[in-house]
C-alpha cells in the first residue's frame, strides 16, 4: 500500500528543513535530493524502523509526502509527520494501493 500525508498549503514542509529533522530523528536514514525539475519530488528518503522500513519522498511544492511500508511502520512514520505540522494545519492522511 502507498500511503499519503497531504496538505492543501504549498510548502506545509520545508524541503531542507525536512531533510534535516528526518535524519535527526534518524539518523541512519538516507536522503536522495532529486535534481530534475519534471520530477514531481524533490527528495526522496529510506529510513530504517524497528521491524523493516519506510521508503517515500517529499513533492516538490513541500505539501505531500508519499511513503511505503509496513503499516506500523508507516502509521509511526504519519504520526512523527503530524508533530512536524502546527495542530491547527489539516492534514490529509490517504491510503491507495500500488
Amino acid at each position: 500500500m502507498k500511503y499519503f500525508v497531504m496538505s492543501k498549503v504549498k510548502e506545509l514542509f520545508g524541503l531542507p528543513e525536512f531533510a534535516r529533522l528526518l535524519t535527526d530523528k534518524w539518523p541512519d536514514a538516507q536522503v536522495e535530493w532529486i535534481t530534475d525539475p519534471d520530477d514531481n519530488y524533490s527528495l526522496e528518503f529510506r529510513v530504517p524502523l524497528e521491524r523493516f522500513r519506510v521508503d517515500g519522498a517529499l513533492d516538490r511544492e513541500g505539501s505531500y509526502i508519499a511513503f511505503v511500508g509496513e503499516l506500523l511502520d508507516c502509521v509511526e512514520f504519519a504520526r512523527w509527520c503530524r508533530s512536524l505540522v502546527p495542530p491547527h494545519a489539516p492534514l490529509i492522511s490517504v491510503l491507495t494501493p500500488e
